[in-house]
């Protein structure tokens, strides 16, 4: 997959989804969030913005014919929210589910979640003034998401009492046992070399009883 042209597109495709969005700087880019910016939403609209990237995805996915856009399923929503899934037509890809609350026509609180029963390759965030860091960031967190399942990097792996997720720029865990350096260190590079076997088709360690990864879509 040609990823820096599959962005080129999405960008291209921003250009129209985004035009009622506009970007914004990093309001805390030479100080320290104020007491008072924390639990408050100044702007909740801007925040469309993130609506308008998922719809340039969206595009530049189905337009370049490497997935179909469908209503979402029954179970798939929740109270409140909408969305869509997009279905890939590589085999062994993952579809995606595209969830958020409509404000105006666009998502806000934007979730992408992968598997069944699905699990978040991109959570809801928190949006006070207080976390905001611009749109930039926003962006690129939101176009990090998408290319980790699009190129198939994204990796969530379950194990009892552990749980790990990868993507191309790093990953996370939790419910980690290991107490001394030594042990820490053997349980990164056992994470890494989990992480990078499931990417490359070989079977997990056994300890991982739960395996969600998909095939680039092209």
């Amino acid at each position: 997959m040609d990823e820096s042209r599959l962005l080129r597109e999405v960008e291209t495709r921003f250009a129209v989804t985004g035009a009622s969005t506009p970007g914004w700087a990093d309001p805390h880019a030479d100080r320290e969030p104020l007491d008072e910016e924390y639990s408050r939403v100044t702007d909740p609209r801007k925040w469309r913005i993130e609506g308008a990237r998922a719809l340039a995805w969206t595009a530049a996915l189905t337009g370049s014919g490497l997935a179909e856009r469908r209503a979402l399923a029954p179970g798939d929503a929740r109270a409140g929210r909408d969305g869509w899934r997009l279905v890939p037509g590589a085999p062994g890809a993952l579809p995606l589910l595209v969830l958020g609350t409509p404000v105006d026509g666009l998502l806000v609180d934007l979730e992408l979640r992968v598997g069944d029963p699905p699990v978040g390759v991109l959570d809801v965030d928190c949006r006070c003034d207080a976390c905001d860091s611009g749109s930039a960031d926003l962006l690129e967190t939101l176009d990090s998401a998408w290319s980790n399942v699009v190129t198939g990097q994204f990796v969530h792996l379950e194990a009892p009492g552990r749980v790990l997720t990868g993507g191309a720029e790093g990953w996370s865990a939790s419910g980690s046992a290991a107490a001394t350096r030594a042990e820490r260190l053997a349980e990164h590079e056992a994470a890494a070399r989990d992480l990078d076997a499931v990417r490359r088709g070989h079977a997990p360690d056994p300890r991982w009883r739960r395996v969600v990864h998909g095939a680039p879509w092209s």
